[in-house]
């Protein structure tokens, strides 16, 4: 089990936008590993996960709202992305999606 080192930060998530929506921005040097994800969707959406481009969940089907809850309580199973890969969630319809996201910056610096 590793727990990486990095520099803490949170965003909140409040996007509503169909299609590909950048929660976390690519790092120039370094990856992203996240610790906790907590998001509610308003209305009916099938919502996918991506590392950059790749999609690293299959679409996970909301009827009219739903809750999604990841936490790494531990800190020793991130969600780990790639190299200079940005968190992007998709949406499969214009439907407002809220919530938060806590994440290490891992070798940035």
């Amino acid at each position: 089990m590793k727990i990486s080192t990095g520099i803490y930060k949170s965003l909140k998530i409040a996007h509503a936008s169909l299609g590909d929506n950048t929660i976390i921005a690519a790092p120039t040097k370094g990856h992203i590993e996240i610790d906790h994800i907590y998001f509610v969707a308003d209305g009916a959406v099938d919502v996918i996960l991506r590392n950059g481009a790749v999609e690293e969940t299959g679409p996970m089907q909301y009827g009219s709202s739903g809750t999604f809850v990841f936490d790494n309580a531990s800190g020793n199973y991130p969600f780990e992305l790639d190299e200079a890969k940005a968190f992007i969630i998709d949406l499969s319809a214009a439907v407002a999606v809220n919530g938060w996201v806590k994440y290490r910056l891992v070798g940035a610096f």
